[in-house]
């Protein structure tokens, strides 16, 4: 394969996971078709209109990698196309005409006539400059850390947050919630890559990458009339606070809170009584998410501050809701009754406005985390972020995974794996199948426990409330309280199903199968392990009627996937209380029109 500059690789990260994701929800046509005279294969994309997609005349073609295992079925692509398994030879074919092209937004532009109907364009043109933002900053992100010092083991963690390069494996895109799109000027959506402030805070472009690694913390004061705590945080606070000899505040009934500096603008906007006490700059690094910071080591914080900032990064507004505000103690409470020997970084305190609006609410929040790496390294371990460690090597075709644990052969493989998803799964199912909780466990969310001297595997430690589900009655039976759910949270629901198919998606289809592709496992016996895993902790290991009825719906033949691009291509989201929405000025939670499709299920491949 010939080499790609970064300007071409960058691109190519953006097409990738577009064209995969428009096969995964079936908005196009996919054949898998091979050259006969090179033996090369390509996916053969095409309008879903057209009955035969290699005879269409007009088409995509993308390559395949020799290795990947493409399924069809009556001569059109049915499996989970992973964007990892496409190299960087895209051909847009006309007729007999065809033209190499890596730029995502002319291959979204080449294929756009075959989605859904935007008579005005307006879609059209949003998506496009949204893809041509993320492959901007992917260039940015390039550039970083192919000229960085690569970690390694004894490396400190946030090193390797800061050396996730590609972003989310999968999506290039989702639709924002309303309540999302009602603080951009221009509504975007979810890009690997992309990032895009609003309009009332400073600009960010892909120049302003290492601010945005590198941000200002600013600490304010505010009434506490204004304000909503759950825990305690002014407590908790209070030793840093007079660490770092932040000035106190004029009146006692002030409490002070951490936030970017960034977000300034906007919290005064919001906050009319705030008052500004200090500014530090180079004193945080910001994590993968960007919005979570660690204050430099020199601080000896124990606790990282996630805060709220106005800009859409990757998945979303990259700020911190009342109903987040609210969960925090509680989920820390609970996981910590019933895995209290689970590492987890408990979110300790939070806070947030009080306004009945909460798009105002939200724009000062900060939640309090424990820092558990202090921890690790009295147990002489290196916590590293999954997330980093499924990427390939910038300028190499090995994953850091392969690298930093020596894994040169397929059994060297398969042996870290089975170990490695055993691990995972005792961090995930038992507390799913006795206590209804699924831990959202994103390549991001995880963070594994790595011993200095062997290499070993010591365990996992799970982060981010945001996302966990908990399912209401199966918690009331066990004796916790569920009644402490903000009206606008979703983190607790009656729905098992719906619990469980989060579980699936986050933990076997997206975490799994990452982990198994960097080890090139997916098509030498990867699965056939995970499935003997999951048989282990669920049916060999204390039966029970849940474990079993978990274990069947996992190892479904078809799942169901939200289809995140046709959702934002038809922009689906109805807000049935939008007279209530405009009259009070309240936030209802939004009401979606989600569309869903089945795919074979990847855990049977």
């Amino acid at each position: 394969m010939f080499a790609l500059s970064i300007n071409d690789q960058a691109r190519f990260e953006t097409t990738k996971r577009l064209l995969g994701q428009l096969v995964n929800e079936r908005l196009v046509s996919a054949t898998s078709v091979t050259e006969p005279s090179t033996g090369t294969r390509y996916l053969c994309i095409c309008n879903p209109k057209t009955s035969d997609g290699s005879a269409c005349q007009r088409r995509v073609k993308v390559e395949i990698h020799a290795e990947a295992r493409v399924k069809s079925k009556d001569g059109f692509v049915v499996s989970w196309i992973r964007p990892q398994i496409l190299e960087p030879r895209v051909l847009l074919c006309d007729k007999d005409e065809e033209i190499s092209e890596l730029d995502p937004k002319r291959v979204f532009r080449f294929i756009s006539p075959w989605l859904a109907d935007d008579s005005n364009g307006e879609a059209t043109q949003r998506v496009e400059a949204e893809l041509e933002l993320a492959a901007a900053f992917q260039v940015k992100w390039l550039e970083r850390n192919m000229s960085s010092r690569p970690p390694s083991i004894g490396s400190r963690t946030i090193d390797w947050e800061q050396a996730v390069t590609f972003g989310h494996p999968n999506h290039p895109v989702r639709p924002l919630q309303d309540w999302e799109a009602r603080k951009l000027t221009s509504p975007i959506s979810k890009m690997h890559r992309c990032c895009r402030s609003l309009p009332s805070i400073p600009s960010v472009s892909p120049n302003d990458l290492s601010t945005l690694l590198s941000p200002n913390i600013a600490f304010v004061s505010v009434p506490q009339d204004d304000i909503l705590v759950k825990g305690p945080f002014e407590q908790s606070l209070r030793p840093l606070l007079e660490r770092l000899q932040v000035p106190p505040p004029a009146e006692d009934d002030r409490l002070v809170i951490p936030c970017f500096e960034r977000q300034l603008p906007l919290i005064y906007k919001s906050f009319p009584r705030v008052t500004l006490l200090k500014v530090f700059t180079g004193c945080a690094d910001a994590e993968a998410s960007i919005r979570s910071v660690r204050l430099k080591p020199h601080i000896a914080s124990p606790y990282l501050f996630k805060m709220s900032l106005a800009c859409q990064i990757t998945a979303a507004l990259r700020i911190i809701t009342p109903w987040d505000v609210f969960q925090t103690a509680q989920t820390t409470k609970i996981l910590d009754k019933i895995r209290p020997s689970f590492w987890v970084f408990r979110e300790i305190a939070a806070v947030c406005g009080s306004q009945n609006n909460y798009r105002e609410a939200s724009d000062m929040a900060c939640i309090l985390r424990e820092d558990l790496e202090l921890r690790a390294r009295d147990n002489d371990e290196t916590m590293i972020i999954v997330g980093s460690l499924v990427e390939p090597i910038p300028g190499s075709s090995q994953t850091r995974l392969e690298r930093l644990f020596g894994l040169d052969t397929i059994d060297q493989k398969r042996k870290w794996m089975r170990n490695y998803t055993r691990t995972l799964f005792e961090a995930v199912f038992p507390i799913l199948s006795e206590y209804g909780i699924s831990l959202e466990g994103h390549l991001q969310n995880f963070v594994v426990r790595v011993c200095n001297k062997t290499k070993d595997i010591k365990g996992l430690a799970y982060r981010d409330f945001g996302g966990v589900l908990m399912h209401k009655s199966t918690l009331r039976e066990k004796g916790f309280n569920v009644d402490w759910m903000h009206p606008n949270g979703r983190i607790l629901t009656d729905d098992r199903e719906f619990i469980w198919q989060q579980t699936h998606h986050t933990v076997i289809q997206s975490h799994v199968g990452n982990v198994l592709h960097a080890l090139r496992l997916e098509t030498n016996g990867g699965w056939a392990i995970v499935r003997e895993e999951l048989t282990h902790i669920l049916i060999e290991r204390d039966r029970s009627e849940t474990k079993k009825k978990v274990y069947e719906y996992m190892t479904r033949e078809f799942m169901d996937v939200k289809c995140y691009f046709d959702m934002r291509i038809k922009d689906t989201r109805l807000v049935s209380n939008l007279a209530s929405f405009l009259s009070r000025e309240i936030l209802i939670e939004p009401v979606f029109k989600e569309i869903m499709k089945q795919i074979p299920n990847i855990l049977l491949s």
